[in-house]
């Protein structure tokens, strides 16, 4: 969608199966009042919508932003419904990422089968998911950048912005006079997407001033490479995987070429809807806990997970 309109949205959506509810994640800001605008500028839409605002106490002003973004959604005549958690940090991670996932289980704990949540991502968002996988040495999923479409929960999770520009939102907000939220952390240079955004974007469209839309085009391009990547070592993995206890046969799979194993172990990863391993985490589950003698049990912490070997399989459990 490059005009914004409630008819380009609706196209959108109607690639996709749609359940009885939408639920639009509504932060208050400017990306996800005007999709919220948008929705309920569709008749046949608007009566189904559930604006939701998360709070994760993390600013003073968040149970004011809620009033707020209640009354925004009294205004465009939607149902509205906020949700108050609770983040637990954790030594050495990010407090985006883990605010990203409360969000995200809090809205999942609300769908029924089929339900639709709707996110405000844009094309610059794309850009600066990208870039910032590229800095960490991401491989092509990363590269992938965000997807349009994806599972969450029993329900669906679509992204329908995100070839829409970032100045094109704000124009549609200017012109309908929208009225938001200016969240100040946004302008907190200590998080890595604000620096890129705020100190380094700027810098990089001065000589490059379509570098989102070229970066986004990248993105693409990785895609269909990681699906069609995906299509081939699929076969492989169903060669060495055991449907029953959703493990790994380890002499099978070291029988495999060398560098289809760590094809296998991500594919494993993503087949459980896990995110991706790092390179290193591969490394060490190929040369440590693969290679391990057949009277060991040796096991690798990855993320939130543990991998371990048993006999001739490989388990990968909730630490």
């Amino acid at each position: 969608m490059r005009v914004l309109s409630p008819e380009a949205l609706l196209r959108i959506l109607q690639r996709y199966s749609q359940g009885h509810k939408v639920f639009v994640a509504f932060s208050g800001g400017s990306d996800s009042h005007v999709l919220l605008h948008l929705c309920s500028r569709i008749p046949t839409l608007s009566k189904s919508i559930t604006a939701v605002y998360i709070d994760h106490g993390l600013q003073e002003e968040s149970t004011g932003w809620a009033g707020h973004c209640q009354w925004v959604a009294d205004q465009l005549g939607v149902k509205f419904k906020s949700i108050s958690v609770t983040l637990s940090p954790i030594q050495g991670e990010s407090l985006e990422a883990m605010a990203r996932e409360a969000r995200y289980q809090a809205i999942a704990a609300l769908l029924a089968p089929g339900d639709i949540v709707l996110t405000a991502h844009h094309q610059e968002d794309q850009y600066e998911t990208i870039l910032l996988k590229m800095f960490r040495g991401a491989g092509l999923v990363g590269l992938s950048g965000i997807s349009e479409h994806s599972n969450l929960g029993v329900g669906q999770l679509i992204r329908p912005l995100l070839a829409v520009t970032k100045q094109a939102i704000d124009d549609y907000a200017m012109g309908y006079q929208l009225k938001f939220i200016q969240d100040p952390s946004n302008t907190c240079i200590d998080f890595d997407r604000n620096y890129l955004r705020n100190i380094i974007t700027p810098l990089i469209k001065d000589r490059w001033p379509s570098v989102d839309t070229t970066v986004s085009r990248a993105g693409r391009h990785c895609h269909q490479g990681h699906v069609l990547i995906s299509e081939l070592i699929d076969p492989l993995f169903q060669q060495v995987f055991c449907q029953q206890e959703q493990a790994l046969f380890v002499t099978l799979l070291q029988a495999l070429n060398p560098l289809e194993q760590p094809m296998i172990i991500r594919h494993w990863f993503k087949w459980r809807g896990l995110e991706m391993p790092s390179e290193r985490a591969v490394n060490l589950l190929l040369t440590q806990v693969l290679s391990a003698g057949k009277d060991r049990c040796p096991e690798l912490i990855v993320g939130g997970y543990c991998v371990r070997r048993f006999q001739d399989k490989l388990y990968l459990l909730k630490a």
